[in-house]
C-alpha cells in the first residue's frame, strides 16, 4: 500500500501544499475557566520528504504538540492543540489564527491560516436563588440560515427573531461574525421577559470564496442555560 495523495484525499480534505489536514479550523466551544481541552488536528505528508508539524504565531493560551514529532513521506500523524483557559484574555470569544509551516523557513500568509475561536462561557457560580429561579431564557426562530446559490456579486438578507421567553432581562453580551462573507444587524441587545427581536444576517456573495471553515453568527447571553448560541450559514455561490 502506497499512501499517496488519493487516498488522503477523503480523510484529509484539506490541503496545504503538499501537507493536508483533515480540518480547515479550530474550535474549542463552551470551555470553562480551568479546563484545558484538547483539539486533534489529523496530518498526512504527501511531499517526497519528511515532514515536521508546526504551527506557528500561537497565542500565550494556545500550545502545540505534534505525534509523531516527524512524518516520514506518505505517513499520517496529528497536531494537540491544548487551551489552556486560565490565559484566555476575557469571557465570551477569543478569536485568533495560527500558521501551518510546510515546510523548514515557511512564512506567514493566507494561504496557510488555521482560525481559531475559544468561547470561554460566563461564570453562574455567583447567582443568588432569586436569580437561579427567575432566570431569562433565549428562544430562536431557527439556528440554521440556507440561502438559495448567490449570484457573484449579490448581497442576500434573512432574519432570525430572537425572542426572551424567560422572566428576567436577557442581555446579549457579545456577538461575533466568523466570517467575512456575513454581515449583521442587531435591534436590541436587553430584551424584557416575552420581547422579541430581528437579528438580521445578510450574506455577501462577493467574499464567499475567501471563506475559511463554516460561515457563522455567535452569541453569549446571561442565559445559564444557554450562555452561547450559534447560527449557522449555509450559502454558496451559483455555478455559471
Amino acid at each position: 500500500m502506497t499512501a499517496d495523495a488519493k487516498n488522503y484525499s477523503f480523510t484529509h480534505p484539506v490541503a496545504f501544499g503538499a501537507i493536508r489536514l483533515d480540518k480547515d479550523e479550530i474550535e474549542f466551544n463552551d470551555v470553562n475557566k480551568g479546563e484545558h481541552p484538547e483539539f486533534d488536528i489529523l496530518v498526512a505528508n504527501t511531499s517526497n520528504k519528511a515532514y515536521s508539524p508546526v504551527l506557528m504565531h500561537l497565542p500565550p493560551y494556545l500550545s502545540a504538540k505534534a505525534v509523531p514529532e516527524v512524518l516520514g513521506r506518505g505517513k499520517n500523524g496529528k497536531i494537540v492543540v491544548t487551551l489552556d483557559t486560565e490565559k484566555l484574555p476575557k469571557f465570551g470569544i477569543t478569536r485568533t489564527s495560527v500558521y501551518l509551516s510546510r515546510y523548514p523557513g515557511d512564512k506567514v500568509g493566507s494561504d496557510n491560516e488555521i482560525p481559531v475561536s475559544a468561547i470561554l462561557l460566563p461564570d453562574f457560580s455567583g447567582l443568588t436563588e432569586q436569580q437561579k429561579n427567575n432566570p431569562p431564557q433565549i428562544s430562536l426562530s431557527t439556528t440554521l440560515l440556507e440561502f438559495p446559490p448567490l449570484k457573484p456579486k449579490q448581497k442576500k438578507s434573512q432574519n432570525v427573531i430572537i425572542t426572551n421567553t424567560g422572566k428576567t432581562d436577557l442581555v446579549i453580551q457579545d456577538m461575533q461574525v466568523f466570517n467575512i462573507a456575513l454581515a449583521v444587524n442587531l435591534k436590541k441587545t436587553v430584551l424584557k421577559p416575552g420581547e422579541s427581536t430581528k437579528l438580521k444576517i445578510t450574506v455577501l456573495a462577493e467574499n464567499l470564496p475567501r471563506v475559511k471553515g463554516t460561515p457563522r453568527v455567535l452569541m453569549i447571553t446571561n442565559d445559564p442555560k444557554k450562555p452561547s448560541v450559534t447560527i449557522r450559514v449555509k450559502a454558496k455561490i451559483k455555478q455559471p
